[in-house]
């Protein structure tokens, strides 16, 4: 048998270990939720502009088993010198970027999505029209609904995919995206 004894921790020794623990408390809680480590990146580029999206492996907090991701959608016009965020999608679980998730169609038209975000340009990148699935009245109460695929012609007509829990629906668009119909 192996008897451990306890000393009795001064008052002082006492006060620094709370105040040690509080530090290291703060401090994991202050990063909970910036990311951390690039795990995945998709790029599509046409003459006039580049897409690109990132994902981030979220760090995690203090106790946090698993840790989320953070999707980070830029865009380049040819014109301009920088990279430029116009999107950012958090998600519960990291995942890689499918191809799928980034379109181009000619010099001017390009989209993307994740999860229920979708964005569109039509001037080459330098503005983004951004939906989100909950702003269809008829899917806003359905918090399962995710987007599983776009396709979008150069007239502007298109179709979107949802997957909404087990069963999908289709939205319609004339007009690149910018507005879906049921």
């Amino acid at each position: 048998m192996i008897r451990i004894r306890v000393q009795p921790v001064k008052m002082r020794e006492r006060n620094n270990l709370i105040l040690l623990l509080g530090i290291a408390a703060l401090t994991s809680c202050q990063s909970a939720g910036q990311t951390d480590d690039v795990f995945t990146r998709q790029q599509r580029d046409a003459s006039t502009f580049s897409v690109r999206i990132t994902g981030h492996r979220e760090k995690r907090s203090f106790g946090q088993v698993l840790g989320g991701a953070n999707y980070v959608f830029e865009a380049k016009n040819v014109a301009a010198p920088d990279w430029k965020k116009f999107l950012v999608v958090a998600s519960d679980d990291p995942e890689p970027i499918a191809e799928k998730n980034i379109g181009i169609g000619g010099e001017k038209i390009g989209y993307v999505f994740k999860n229920k975000k979708f964005a569109v340009t039509t001037d080459a990148a330098k503005n983004w029209s951004i939906w989100d699935v909950t702003q269809m009245p008829s899917l806003n109460s359905d918090r399962s609904c995710i987007i599983e695929n776009v396709s979008i012609s150069t007239n502007g007509q298109g179709k979107m995919e949802l997957r909404c829990g087990v069963s999908s629906r289709m939205l319609s668009t004339t007009d690149f995206g910018v507005r879906w119909n049921d």
